[in-house]
Order: structure tokens, then sequence, then C-alpha cells
């Protein structure tokens, strides 16, 4: 097998998916290390253990064919709670190594999972540890940018706003991104002015770094935003954005009504329907205010014909109801105020559900149509 052609060797490799049989093949020969080694060290995952975080400082010591191979790294946050020096020694190893990601020169893709044990296990003291890895882990990127960047996974950030959101070097970071993804845990960290400016100012500037290369979106909640919290989407488009995915965002309409309210996220989605043929809308709903007194001045049925009317190149859409709120699991969710302000999903029919059935039929019916009938997608 070694004296097979090197093109050959390099399509039977591809189909490796195990990372310990590749490394075994780079022993066999130097022909075979040449070969398996780009594939071996495509991907990186860093854990958050001194162990992890030692063994890439190896890699980056490594020179040569391996850091030049590594296209992805994909950082893990612990799946414990860790007393404080024990969380102080492990922040102190990964800011070190994330102060050196330009050894990887060709990094491309960068995914920071910065917390995976159950939020609702969390207390305050479990947060604490891993707000300041977040904080000062963005603060070491911002001294030391990686190399640029074409995909940025922020996973399970706690929303708390901080000066370093706003700085220059670490905005730059954003600039040449293809592929961004957010996703924000507002339930484990329940400061209201904190998660307030969060996603007025936070998300906004980071999104506004993004605007020129765009053309993935995810943004994440496990909380309804859109209203309240306020998102400041009046100056963001994206001229190249292909694939949006929203998750718990309010489509609310002004209290006036202005087409050019700044936190209109239907005006937002709308902006982009030159390019846009991918919307994935996960829990959101529409807000009518307090309950007992709601009233739904843009119920779903107008908000998916200015869909069908004003996003042409669509071509798939996706609709994910909340399973676990209400009477009623469906996907054209309605929301309004408890008694301590607090926003709940209403489980009950509200009066537009025939009309919404409908648009929504005649909505996906004309988006399969165009993916049946073969229009290009904007790529």
């Amino acid at each position: 097998m070694s004296g097979l052609p090197t093109e050959l060797l390099l399509a039977i490799f591809g189909w490796v998916e195990d990372n310990s049989v590749l490394f075994n093949l780079r022993l066999v020969s130097k022909t075979f290390d040449a070969v398996a080694t780009p594939f071996a060290f495509h991907v990186l995952t860093v854990k958050e253990e001194i162990s992890s975080v030692e063994a890439l400082v190896c890699l980056q010591n490594c020179g040569g064919a391996v850091v030049e191979a590594v296209k992805e790294l994909i950082f893990k946050g612990s799946g414990k709670a860790m007393d404080y020096q024990a969380a102080g020694l492990v922040r102190k190893a990964v800011l070190a190594a994330f102060s050196r990601l330009r050894k990887f020169r060709n990094l491309a893709s960068l995914r920071l999972e910065l917390y995976s044990f159950p939020a609702e296990s969390a207390t305050i003291e479990d947060l604490f540890p891993l707000l300041f890895l977040q904080m000062e882990l963005f603060s070491e990127l911002a001294a030391h940018p990686p190399p640029t960047l074409v995909s940025l996974t922020l996973d399970n950030l706690i929303p708390f706003d901080t000066h370093t959101y706003v700085e220059e070097t670490f905005q730059h970071i954003f600039r040449t991104l293809k592929t961004l993804r957010i996703s924000v845990l507002s339930r484990v960290y329940t400061n209201v002015e904190s998660n307030r400016l969060f996603w007025a100012s936070s998300i906004p500037h980071m999104l506004r770094s993004a605007r020129e290369c765009l053309t993935s979106l995810t943004l994440l909640s496990d909380q309804p935003v859109g209203v309240g919290p306020i998102v400041h989407l009046a100056e963001l488009h994206f001229p190249s954005l292909v694939s949006l995915r929203l998750r718990h965002f309010v489509l609310d309409p002004p209290v006036v009504a202005d087409e050019h309210s700044d936190h209109d996220v239907l005006a937002f989605i709308l902006r982009h329907g030159a390019t846009l043929t991918r919307l994935a809308l996960d829990e959101c709903a529409v807000y009518g205010g307090s309950a007992g007194t709601a009233a739904y001045l843009r119920p779903w049925h107008v908000v998916l014909r200015r869909m069908e009317a004003e996003l042409p190149a669509l071509r798939s859409l996706e609709l994910t109801a909340d399973e676990h709120v209400g009477r009623v699991a469906r996907p054209l969710g309605y929301l309004d105020l408890n008694a301590w302000d607090i926003y709940r999903r209403v489980g009950f029919e509200v009066g537009y559900e025939a009309e919404d059935a409908v648009a929504l039929h005649n909505l996906m019916f004309v988006v399969e149509s165009r993916r049946k009938d073969g229009i290009p997608e904007h790529l």
C-alpha cells in the first residue's frame, strides 16, 4: 500500500474518521506520515482540563506540518463545577494557550463551547469561575487575535456586558467571518440589567463587525429576546446573508407603526430578502402585552404573508414549536406577560389560528415550489 500514488492515499485516508487510526498510520512510513498528518490534526478539541490544555501547548511548539494542518479548534468548557482554586489554575493554562493561537497559521474555524453542565443545576458559585473564564478569554483574544477566521461559534455565553466587546482588536476578529453562531444562557445568569445591556449593546457590536462577509448567522437565546431585552437591529444588514436561524426571538411590531423601529425582528429578517434562502425560527413568537389585555397588533398570519411577499429567494423554512409550554404545541407561538412581568407562552387559542394556518400553508407551498423549480441559491 505504501507504493500507492499520493493522490490515492489522500483519497483513502480522507475516509478515516478515527483519529487514533490516523495517528497509527503516521508511524508506518514517512509517506504515510506526510499524508495522514493533515487529516489527523485538521480539527483539534481541547477540554477545560490541565492535561488537555498542555497537549495543545505541545502541538503549538511542534511547528512544521502539524501546526500547518490545524484548521479548526474546538474548546469545550467543563462538564462539572470546580472550586475557585482549581478553576483559576485551568483558566491560567487556557489563557496562555489561547494567547498563542497564531501558531496555527491556517486556523479558520474557532468553536468555544463555554458551558456544558445543565443550566438548571448551576449555582451562583458555579457561575463566577465560568464568567471569569469567558471575560478573560475574550480579553486574551482581543490582546492576541487568532489568525483570520471564517467561522466562529460562541456557545453558551453568559450575558454580561464588558468593554472588551467594543475594543477594535476584538471586533476585528469578526470582520472576515462567513459563519457566526452565538448562543446565550440568560436563564443561568438572571441579572436583568446585565442581560439588557448584553443584548442591546454587546450583541449588536459583534454583529456590526461581521456584516461585510457573513453568509450564515445563528442567534440562539434560552429566553425570549427582541422586545425585553431589546436587540438593536436597525443598522444591521448583511449583504451576502444566505442562512439565518433565530431561537426565542419575539417578532413584535413597534408600539408606533414605524417600519424603521430599531428592534423590529421581522424588519431585520425582511431586509435580507434578496439573498436569504434558508430561515429557521425556533420557538419564536408574537408578543401582545400583559395577560388579560393582550392585543396582537401583528399576528402570525400577517408575519407569514409578508415573508411570502418579501423573501423571494427563500427555499427552506423551519418553524419549531416550544413543546414544553402550554396545552397547545404549535410552531406559531404567542406570548404575553404574567403578573410578574415574565414572558409566558399562550397555551390556548387566541382567535387567529385559522388565518395563521392558511398563511403558513401558503408560505410553505411557495417555498417548496421554489425548491422544486430549481431556483438557484445565492452562494
